[in-house]
């Protein structure tokens, strides 16, 4: 629904059914910009296999071709295939002579165990697929998801294949291996390392050589649920720390075999998401699913304590709300979150604007514009977000002992509301010498809506209150200003006028000192004063 607050570096689709079978699809990659390989049992009805049967059908490696926006009908792989065995989860050489894919079957614990086999082209045909040798297979542990790179060094560029096994010596359970081929054989595997592979599954290498960009899934790296899909850049075993794709091309479930078609373009990946197709129940299946590249901006900033001393505050969540659906409650996508240096980085669409949203338990929820950000960062190299402290109303109202105000909330509306009750809109907050209403204010008027809705016959004063900084005559006239405005937001929701009247008090009825008793300024007595109070009239 709220499309738009999200920061979609890619829209996804899924294939058409004559691609995505009621069985899963994977093992998707592109051989070249108009062929998809892939694997699957092709089938939208259900495989039975009668008890005297002694093998299940095997998947077999497909081909399809896109023209446009089109699919053509998936064709089997002949050269690849095996009656017995699955064939999956193929990779082609650079020069497209070579291919090495999965064969698996059941071993005799009935547990699946794969295999890495290789074919080259000669003389026009595919050779007989070859088991590669036992550095690459070890005994009774699983190779598979072979993904060709290539190491440039000097000028000299050697063939890499990364793939994923559960072989001994490495971080977990699955950890991603590269071998590279050297006078005519695979050198002994060695593990990727701890930057890479962690003490779960990593799977479904990819290996984009011109950026030396390794994209692979993990259900241990911190992701959204599953297996996410992560890149990292590097090599062999050197790597930077790998970075989640992100919310679009991550969902909930197992995302996995990311592969570009055109690179910041388009490619596609492997998922069982809410919506993929089904022979079993929801989310048992993987489909193949198309993705579409959209270039973002980068903006990094701070986020302090205050705007005095510049303290830097971590563990500050961010997310993004979009400008027009901030009456929402889940209308914020939280996103990330600032270092132990307060600092953060987000990725915003050029041209559209949205809120940048803070928060931190003790903190007020702060709102501000990216655009806003943008031109702060024009002339300061880091803009910063300052926080508030959290003014604590009822602890406030306790402690300075008014009985007569109690803080709007669902809790104080939800029991019988008497005549002549008062209470403090906490969350209602004006820029200096400004009526205008602030984002930080849609949950308390969505929450004062809700009730006039509930109880038709309720008339409601709206007052408006300031400290006592400017003349009275000021104060009295920006304080009506900013009653009329929220009553003018009540009555565009459809409150009736005459059930609101809207009274500004300027500095009238404080409820805290403004200046402490030796003459010194008092900033949260200030702030308790610039308030605003709804009273029951009917």
């Amino acid at each position: 629904m709220y499309q738009d607050a999200y920061v979609e570096e890619f829209k996804i689709t899924a294939l058409p059914n004559k691609v995505n079978s009621k069985y899963s699809e994977f093992g998707a990659f592109w051989k070249d910009n108009n062929t998809l390989i892939y694997s699957s049992y092709n089938s939208d009805k259900l495989i039975e296999v009668p008890a005297e049967e002694q093998f299940v059908p095997p998947v077999n490696l497909y081909e399809t071709k896109k023209s446009g926006d089109d699919w053509k009908k998936p064709e089997l792989v002949k050269d690849f295939s095996h009656d017995y065995l699955h064939s999956a989860n193929g990779s082609y050489s650079l020069n497209k002579k070579r291919f090495v894919f999965s064969r698996c079957g059941q071993n005799t614990t009935n547990q699946i165990k794969c295999d890495l086999y290789v074919s080259d082209y000669k003389n026009g045909s595919w050779s007989e697929p070859e088991k590669l040798g036992n550095k690459i297979n070890l005994g009774s542990y699983t190779s598979t998801q072979p993904a060709f790179g290539v190491m440039s060094r000097r000028g000299h560029k050697t063939e890499v294949l990364y793939f994923s096994s559960n072989r001994p010596g490495g971080k977990g359970q699955l950890d991603i291996w590269y071998t590279t081929f050297k006078a005519g054989d695979w050198t002994e595997p060695i593990n990727c390392g701890s930057a890479i592979n962690t003490i779960g599954n990593e799977i479904t290498p990819y290996y984009h050589g011109k950026t030396k960009e390794l994209y692979f899934s993990s259900d241990y790296h911190n992701g959204l649920g599953g297996y996410d899909i992560f890149k990292a850049y590097g090599g062999l075993k050197s790597w930077k720390r790998p970075e989640n794709m992100g919310i679009t091309i991550n969902s909930g479930y197992d995302d996995t075999y990311f592969s570009w078609r055109e690179y910041l373009k388009d490619g596609t990946l492997v998922s069982n998401r809410t919506g993929s197709r089904s022979v079993f129940m929801e989310n048992c299946c993987d489909d193949i699913y198309a993705f579409n590249y959209e270039s973002l901006s980068i903006i990094e900033g701070l986020i302090v304590k205050n705007d005095t001393t510049m303290e830097r505050l971590p563990g500050v969540e961010i997310g993004l709300a979009d400008l027009t659906h901030l009456e929402y409650p889940d209308s914020v996508n939280w996103i990330s979150e600032s270092d132990d240096k307060g600092s953060f980085k987000l990725k915003y669409k050029p041209g559209h604007d949205a809120y940048v949203v803070v928060a931190k338990e003790g903190y007020e929820t702060h709102y501000i514009k990216i655009s806003d950000l943008s031109k702060a960062s024009a002339s300061d190299s880091l803009p910063h977000i300052a926080m508030i402290n959290d003014l604590k109303w009822l602890e406030k109202l306790d402690k300075i002992k008014n009985q007569d105000v109690q803080v709007l909330s669902e809790q104080s509306l939800s029991k019988r509301v008497k005549k002549g009750a008062v209470f403090v809109m906490e969350h209602i907050y004006f820029d200096f010498n400004d009526a205008t209403i602030k984002p930080e204010a849609y949950q308390d008027l969505t929450l004062l809506q809700s009730y006039l809705e509930r109880n038709k016959n309720t008339v409601i004063e709206i007052g408006g209150h300031t400290d006592n900084l400017g003349s009275s005559e000021h104060n009295h006239a920006l304080s009506q200003s900013r009653a009329d405005a929220i009553k003018e937001y009540l009555v565009g929701k459809g409150i009736s006028a005459s059930r609101l009247i809207a009274v500004g008090y300027g500095e009238e009825k404080p409820i805290a000192q403004n200046q402490f008793e030796s003459g010194a300024d008092n900033p949260e007595g200030r702030r308790l004063n610039r308030r605003t109070e709804v009273k029951i009239l009917k």
